[in-house]
């Protein structure tokens, strides 16, 4: 038998915009990652990923954000 729990977020207006820059941020980051390796000169592997992931997006002003809450995407 599968059980399942569904919640409903209430957020104010100042977690609403939060939730919606951090989900941009993740999309971003996901579009950045993308377009990177779709490229044939940049195979890819995680530990690319991942170093471009630390290194390679910081110029997104909420990404910072993201990384001293300790959001992980």
């Amino acid at each position: 038998m599968l059980l399942a729990h569904k919640i409903e977020l209430q957020p104010n207006e100042a977690q609403k915009e939060y939730l919606n820059k951090a989900c941009g941020t993740v999309r971003h980051c996901y579009n950045q990652l993308l377009e990177r390796f779709s490229k044939k000169e940049n195979p890819f592997s995680l530990k690319a990923a991942y170093d471009f992931y630390r290194t390679g997006l910081t110029s997104f002003a909420f990404f910072t954000v993201c990384q001293q809450h300790n959001l992980s995407f």
